[in-house]
């Protein structure tokens, strides 16, 4: 009888493909937005530090923090995923919202 109560514990224990699937995705938004906030924060840091280099198009600092502050909330969703606070599509849905927030406001300045 203990025997059953303690493989029963055991088999709990054990971590399932759903417990890693949340894990995976979670690392995997983290690492998308940590690529998106990475390539801001090196833009804005070229934008400040190069007086030399000729920009055919260049964004206004505000529109480049509004960009950094998506991709750090969106690390963030990631990282909630990954803590299994939310569930992984829905962690996708947030920066699909996101993305296509960042697309508007691009568009929008360009016209």
């Amino acid at each position: 009888m203990r025997e059953d109560i303690l493989d029963e514990v055991e088999k709990e224990k054990k971590p399932s493909l759903i417990n890693r699937g949340h894990k995976v995705h979670g690392l995997f938004q983290m690492l998308l937005s940590g690529f998106f906030l990475y390539q801001d924060v090196y833009l804005w840091y070229r934008y400040e530090s190069c007086d030399t280099c000729l920009w055919l198009l260049m964004y206004p600092t505000w529109m480049l923090l509004f960009f950094i502050v998506i991709s750090g909330y969106g690390a963030f969703t990631g990282f909630i995923v990954f803590r299994r606070q939310l569930t992984p599509w829905r962690g996708y849905l947030r920066l699909l919202v996101l993305l296509g927030i960042g697309v508007i406001v691009d568009f929008l300045f360009n016209l």
